[in-house]
């Protein structure tokens, strides 16, 4: 497996909001808050190197579905979490792709996250996935991520899986 490498797009903050809740302010760049989802409660500290960035972009804040922390860096066009060092466990566990599939020609067709549902626009791997793939995945196991790179490779595709 190879280490999954962010690429900073936001995607996976952008819609995080409802989850990360602020419940207090202890200073401009501390806060108490609770994760929703794993009804964590933990202390935010906005990381020295990003403060500008946490400040400067207020208005991306207000954004109701981006997770408050969320910004986009105001020196390169990445999005960044400006809580990284005290983000929440749950943030920590996350991956927004666990494994990316190519086609023959080493083009990026399609990608699965860590709950094992697939996006992807090809028609033939959309199909394949639907008939040999998602009946088992109600029962995903340890061991569902190798059964489906043997399944796809068998069909002829590449796979990248991540850790």
């Amino acid at each position: 497996m190879v280490q999954f490498v962010c690429s900073k797009c936001g995607k996976c903050c952008k819609n995080f909001g409802q989850y990360i809740v602020i419940d207090s302010i202890i200073n401009n760049a501390t806060f108490y808050c609770t994760s929703k989802l794993s009804k964590e409660k933990f202390v935010a500290q906005v990381d020295k190197d990003q403060f500008r960035n946490f400040k400067n972009g207020r208005e991306q804040s207000k954004k109701s579905n981006w997770c408050p922390f969320l910004r986009l860096d105001d020196v390169k066009p990445e999005y960044i979490c400006t809580i990284y060092s005290t983000r929440p466990q749950i943030c920590k566990d996350f991956k927004c792709s666990v494994m990316d599939i190519f086609d023959k020609n080493r083009k990026i067709i399609g990608r699965t996250s860590s709950n094992g549902s697939l996006v992807s626009q090809d028609t033939t791997l959309n199909n394949l996935w639907k008939e040999h793939i998602a009946p088992f995945m109600q029962s995903k196991d340890q061991k569902w991520l190798s059964r489906i790179k043997t399944i796809l490779e068998e069909k002829g595709f590449q796979v990248l899986c991540y850790e």
